[in-house]
């Protein structure tokens, strides 16, 4: 297992994208309003659209709901 870093809201500005952060500093960063509900959705959307063809783990995506 590896370690778990330790919540800082600020990792998405230096370089990480929202989709490595974790549930605990995306609600931090939202309740903050460093970042739209919007964002995180994109960036996460953006993620699957990257990995999935590779992995095939997504069955059904309805991104525009």
């Amino acid at each position: 297992m590896t370690p778990r870093r330790p919540c800082d809201p600020g990792q998405a500005r230096r370089g990480l994208s929202l989709a490595d952060l974790t549930a605990v500093e995306l609600a931090a960063m939202l309740r903050n309003g460093e970042v739209s509900a919007r964002e995180v959705l994109q960036a996460h959307l953006e993620r699957i659209a990257e990995r999935d063809p590779a992995i095939n783990a997504v069955c059904t995506l309805s991104a525009e709901r």
